[in-house]
């Protein structure tokens, strides 16, 4: 009859922290950070944080120029060591702790990076199908659109630093506070991604030009 042998979580700190750490140097994200020290010691430096964010953020965007090939690659990866880290720490007992430290910043970062790997596919799929305007015109036209869609992520991954700067790491802050503030900051990027919360409205076309289109 086997038997199963389940570690104290102690001795599995050291072990969870080099994971997360080697996953993050990895890509180079903030998606899969894992903190299990003491209260005390664990600080999350903004600055660094955020723009980890952004650069994963981006990298996602401009490996979208490979005919879209680059972004699939890094958004799988990055989700293949997010889900690698969330099964190590929940088998040995962590999982509650890496959700709660996550929730409150991750709903919104780990959508930008999916919006961002989503923007860089549009515009690989402008390279591989150009239309009658032609590839130069079509990849300008994209890139146009996109970069759009990136800039709002970018103004995003700041707010979602400073959550993980002052929120995340907080013992003060239970779970349904963090639960509560991660999806007002979801919900707030839908509004602001839709247009609704600044009530975007694209520039009319001149009369002239109407004009010629009705006739």
């Amino acid at each position: 009859m086997s038997r199963r042998y389940t570690l104290p979580s102690n001795s599995i700190r050291p072990a969870a922290s080099r994971l997360s750490r080697w996953a993050s140097a990895k890509v180079g994200a903030t998606a899969v950070t894992l903190s299990t020290r003491p209260p005390a010691t664990r600080s999350v430096p903004l600055p660094s944080r955020a723009v980890a964010a952004l650069v994963v953020s981006l990298l996602a965007y401009c490996a979208g120029f490979l005919f879209g090939l680059g972004t699939l690659y890094i958004l799988g990866l990055n989700g293949l060591m997010l889900g690698a880290v969330f099964a190590f720490v929940s088998a040995h007992g962590l999982g509650d702790e890496l959700f709660g430290f996550i929730v409150a910043h991750g709903c919104v970062e780990l959508s930008v990076m999916c919006l961002s790997g989503a923007a860089g596919a549009a515009v690989g799929e402008a390279l591989i199908r150009p239309g009658e305007q032609g590839r130069a015109a079509a990849f300008h036209s994209a890139a146009l659109r996109s970069g759009e869609v990136l800039i709002a992520c970018a103004v995003l991954l700041v707010g979602a630093g400073l959550i993980e700067g002052y929120v995340s790491p907080d013992p003060r802050f239970g779970l349904p506070a963090r639960v509560a503030i991660g999806v007002s900051y979801w919900l707030f990027m839908l509004a602001l991604l839709s247009g609704r919360l600044l009530r975007w409205r694209r520039p009319r076309a001149p009369a002239t030009l109407d004009a010629a289109r009705a006739a």
